[in-house]
This record gives structure tokens, C-alpha cells and sequence, in this order.
């Protein structure tokens, strides 16, 4: 009989389905984190009509990291489609 005795914790386990894993804490690196952009950053009215629009094709839908960084009022099709512009 071996004398070598584990104690696991099964609040910390999940099934993969392949077997039971412990969970180790999750560190995310900083270069991980994904950027979030606050909700207060995005310019928005109620009323379409002063609403930001596209400098290019007047579309609602602008890209916020454009915005953010650059203060350009651009949506990303826009974005993708003149790379010359904005890259």
C-alpha cells in the first residue's frame, strides 16, 4: 500500500470531460487584457440627427478605437476601404 496521500479540493475541479482538472488562478498578463472601452467614451444621442456620423459615408457605426486615439469620426468598413487614409 503507498503512503503518499493527496487531498483535493473539489470546489477548485471541473470536468473537461476527459477527466477532472484542478483549476489554477488565472493571471492575465497585461498584453493579454483585452481593451475595453467605457461605455462614457462613446458618443451617443438619443436623436439620430445629432448623432456622430462617418466622416466618409455618413454611417452611424463608427469605430471607437479610431475615435478613442485618434478623435476621427470613422466607421470601419470606411476604415477598410481607404487604407491609404487611415493606416
Amino acid at each position: 500500500m503507498s503512503s503518499n496521500y493527496y487531498e483535493y479540493n473539489l470546489a477548485t475541479m471541473r470536468d473537461t470531460k476527459g477527466g477532472f482538472l484542478e483549476e489554477e488562478p488565472k493571471h492575465e498578463s497585461p498584453k493579454k487584457k483585452r481593451r475595453i472601452i467605457d461605455i462614457n467614451d462613446i458618443p451617443y444621442n438619443p436623436d439620430p440627427e445629432e448623432c456622430p456620423l462617418c466622416v466618409e459615408c455618413g454611417s452611424l457605426d463608427l469605430d471607437m478605437i479610431y475615435l478613442k486615439l485618434f478623435k476621427v469620426y470613422v466607421c470601419k468598413s470606411c476604415v477598410e476601404a481607404v487604407p491609404d487614409k487611415y493606416s
